[in-house]
């Protein structure tokens, strides 16, 4: 009997522990994630207000003219 608890103790903790592992993997990869596409998203709006303001000087460039 005691030989079977400490089996069923050392696979509990084993799998306490994988799973605690996993979870900081899995959250340390979301965060990852939303770093990552804030970037993209940042600079996909850069880029989009430079061709505002691109397009804005071309217009008032063919006006004036």
């Amino acid at each position: 009997k005691r030989e079977i608890a400490t089996v069923i103790i050392q696979r509990d903790l084993r799998r306490h522990l994988t799973r605690k592992a996993y979870i900081r993997i899995k959250l340390s990869t979301v965060v990852l994630q939303t770093g990552l596409r804030s970037m993209v998203a940042r600079i996909e709006f850069r880029y989009r207000e430079r061709t505002k303001a691109a397009i804005v000087i071309q217009v008032l460039y063919i006006v004036v003219l």
